[in-house]
C-alpha cells in the first residue's frame, strides 16, 4: 500500500479554503486548475510510498513516540506561492507560519523514523506548504504563464502575507493513499494525539 503521513486540517477552515479555491478559479478566469478536494486538504509531513506490513508496523510504533513526546503545535494558514515558479506555475498552494521551528523539530524527528523503517532519505528539503490546486496537464505554455500572470496579481489584491485562519495541531496521522479516476483516496490507518 501507499502511505504518507500528514497533519489534517479542522473542518471549518476546509471549508473556507474550498471557498478560497473558488475565488482563484475566478481570478483565473480558464479553468486550468484541477483543485484539491476540501476533504482532501492536508500538510504532508513525509510521504513512503510502497509500505510494507511490517515497515507499517515500525512506523506506527515510532509515530506513537514520537507523538507522546511532542506538544501540540499552533501554526497559521499564510500567503500564497506556486511550485516550481511564479511565471509558469504548476502547484498553487498556501504557506505556513506560526510555531515553525516545533514543525520542523516533529518533522525531523518523523524522517529519522521513517529511514529507520527502511525508507530512503528525504532528499528535498521539508517545505511546510497546503497543495489547494495543480495546473491540468492538458494545459498550453501559454495558459499557464497567463495563469501564473493572473494568479500574482490575486496574491497582490489580497496582499502577500494574507491569512487564511489559524488552528493547533494535536494530532499526526498515518495516511493510505489509493489512486482512483476520481483522484486520490485517503484513509487514515492511525491517528497520534499530541501529548507532550
Amino acid at each position: 500500500m501507499r502511505t504518507f503521513v500528514a497533519i489534517e486540517l479542522p473542518l471549518a477552515l476546509k471549508e473556507h479554503l474550498q471557498r478560497v479555491q473558488a475565488d482563484v478559479q475566478q481570478a483565473l478566469g480558464e479553468n486550468i486548475v484541477r483543485w484539491t478536494k476540501p476533504e482532501n486538504l492536508h500538510l504532508t509531513l513525509r510521504f513512503l510510498g510502497a509500505t510494507s506490513e511490517e515497515q507499517r508496523a515500525a512506523v506506527t510504533a515510532d509515530l506513537h513516540r514520537i507523538a507522546g513526546s511532542q506538544s501540540p503545535i499552533p501554526l497559521t494558514l499564510q500567503g500564497l506561492g506556486t511550485f516550481p515558479n511564479p511565471r509558469y506555475p504548476k502547484i498553487l498552494w498556501i504557506g505556513f507560519s506560526g510555531s515553525l521551528d516545533a514543525l520542523g523539530h516533529l518533522q525531523s524527528q518523523i524522517e529519522i523514523a521513517i529511514q529507520n523503517a527502511g525508507f530512503e532519505p528525504e532528499t528535498r528539503p521539508f517545505s511546510p506548504h497546503l497543495t489547494i490546486g495543480r495546473v491540468k496537464r492538458k494545459a498550453s505554455s501559454s495558459q499557464i504563464r497567463m495563469a501564473g500572470d493572473k494568479f500574482q496579481a490575486y496574491i497582490q489584491s489580497l496582499g502577500i502575507d494574507h491569512v487564511f485562519g489559524e488552528f493547533s495541531v494535536e494530532e499526526i496521522v498515518f495516511m493510505r493513499s489509493q489512486l482512483g479516476p476520481g483522484g486520490p483516496v485517503y484513509t487514515p490507518l492511525a491517528r497520534f494525539p499530541l501529548e507532550g
